[in-house]
Formats: C-alpha cells, sequence, structure tokens
C-alpha cells in the first residue's frame, strides 16, 4: 500500500480578515517577506479599503459553473459540455454594525475614498450620498437612506488569510443576500449577510505577478512561500 506524501504546512486554519472598499480603489502591490504577505499590518488596512470585523462563519468563497449538454439523436451520450456561465460570489455574514458596512451590505458603498481608520468615512465617501448628519461628536445624528433601484454601486473586496500567506483579490461584486439584522435580546447581535456576486471588470485592475491590464478576470487567488 503506498503512503501518501503529507505535509502539514499546507493545511489552512483561521478566518482571516475581510476589507472592502469601492469599485476603482487600486489593489495593494503585495510585498512577501519571509513567506508571509507584509502589507496587510492589523489595524492598517491597505489604502481605500477598510477592515470590516468580525464575522460569524469566516469567508465562503464559492464559484459555481453552468454547463449544458449538446446532444445528437444518435448518440445516449453528450457529444459536447458546453460551459454556460460562471458564477462567483464571497459569502460572510458581518457581526459589526457601522457605517460602511451598513452602506456595503446595502450596495451604497461609493464613491472611492474611506477613512482607514476608526471605520468612518469621509464626508464625501463611503456611500456618504445615502447619509445625512447633523451635529457633531457624540451629539451626531446620522441618518441612512437605502438607494434606489438602479443607484446602487458595486463594491471590491480583498480577503487575507490569517497567516498572511494567502490573498484573494475580487475586483467588482454586488450584494444579492436578503439583509435582514436581527433585532432581539442578547446574546445574538445584529448581522448583515453579504453574498458578494462577482462581475467581470472592464480592465484588470491588478498588476500583482505581471498581470496586465487586458488579463481581466472576477477574482484572483494569490500564495506566498515555500509551502504553497
Amino acid at each position: 500500500m503506498g503512503t501518501a506524501v503529507v505535509n502539514p504546512n499546507q493545511n489552512r486554519f483561521g478566518a482571516g480578515t475581510i476589507f472592502l472598499g469601492a469599485v476603482g480603489t487600486p489593489f495593494p502591490v503585495l510585498i512577501s517577506s519571509g513567506g508571509v504577505f507584509t502589507n496587510f499590518v492589523p489595524g492598517t488596512p491597505p489604502a481605500g479599503f477598510l477592515a470590516v470585523g468580525g464575522t460569524t462563519t469566516g469567508l465562503t468563497l464559492t464559484r459555481n459553473p453552468s454547463f449544458s449538454d449538446f446532444l445528437v439523436a444518435e448518440s445516449y451520450y453528450p457529444q459536447q459540455i458546453v460551459q454556460t456561465a460562471d458564477d462567483v460570489q464571497g459569502n460572510f455574514t458581518l457581526a459589526q454594525m457601522n457605517r460602511v458596512n451598513l452602506a456595503a451590505a446595502y450596495n451604497a458603498l461609493n464613491p472611492a475614498t474611506i477613512v482607514s481608520t476608526g471605520n468612518t468615512t469621509t464626508a464625501t465617501g463611503g456611500g456618504a450620498s445615502n447619509y445625512a448628519t447633523s451635529g457633531s461628536g457624540a451629539n451626531q445624528i446620522t441618518g441612512f437612506t437605502l438607494p434606489l433601484v438602479g443607484t446602487q454601486v458595486e463594491c471590491s473586496m480583498i480577503w487575507v488569510g490569517e497567516q498572511s500567506d494567502e490573498a484573494v483579490f475580487i475586483y467588482a461584486c454586488l450584494n444579492v443576500a436578503s439583509v435582514a439584522p436581527n433585532f432581539t435580546k442578547g446574546p445574538a447581535a445584529q448581522e448583515l449577510l453579504f453574498q458578494l456576486r462577482a462581475t467581470l471588470p472592464a480592465t484588470n485592475p491588478d498588476t500583482n505577478c505581471g498581470y496586465t491590464s487586458t488579463q481581466v478576470t472576477p477574482y484572483r487567488f494569490y500564495f506566498t512561500g515555500v509551502n504553497n
């Protein structure tokens, strides 16, 4: 009986970190040192992105291709299997409620200007056109208006593994989930459901590994280190 070659260094654990930004935000140029990406320092998100905080079950990255059979009457078997669609999704449930997360959940994360500290947005960023404020400081009142049909905007997503040796870039995506925060007694928390379906960007906004602007794809998976 043969023995499988097992490398425990290739086992992956941990939820990692999710960052969200507006479409058009430049994706970071990855820097690898000692087998880890050094771009993603805790508390310092990539420029224009914001760490969304805790989730209930981490991120699930799903690819659902669709296929159809081409058949002829003279055969019981497909003559060709034709791919008809490709659906890429990043699914997670946020356990933290703040202005940027709320704007992203309702497809209002626009434009690209996001303050990278304090889970806040600038006066013109992070869906500010859907926000109205009065007062300041502890006395500030903020109102959020849902985007009307046809005014929704896509967002961009970065996920970085807990060991900082994996990263996923989704360049343009729209939240198609039913957002239904539950207002009830603890320990249950208000949650924001995300089902980010990727679209194909017009040009490739990511030049890592020598990719050019014409090498368009919905998302990319990056590894670093010798165990990948």
